[in-house]
């Protein structure tokens, strides 16, 4: 799913659930606001759009919005359940 989905999402219905995690619903304004949020951390490194970035999850739902904010700023994304199998 593209940040681009989620956002039209969040404008039409932004208080219905967008994901259950953990048995707890989350509507799609909180998750569109919390890809905003990183998009704007992120935005300060300035990152190639051409590099990969790698993403370590460790926590499913901070991968998400952090792999989503990286697609929204056009930066492509490996991710890994840890960094011994990114080369």
């Amino acid at each position: 799913m593209s940040y681009q989905i989620l956002h039209a999402a969040a404008c039409r219905h932004p208080d219905h659930t967008a994901i259950i995690y953990h048995d707890i619903p989350i509507s799609y304004a909180l998750l569109v606001n919390a890809i905003d949020a990183t998009i704007q951390v992120l935005e300060r490194y300035q990152l190639p759009e051409s590099q990969p970035v790698g993403v370590v999850i460790q926590h499913l739902l901070d991968s998400w919005v952090t792999v989503l904010a990286l697609h929204a700023l056009g930066v492509p994304t490996v991710c890994a359940k840890s960094t011994d199998v990114i080369d």
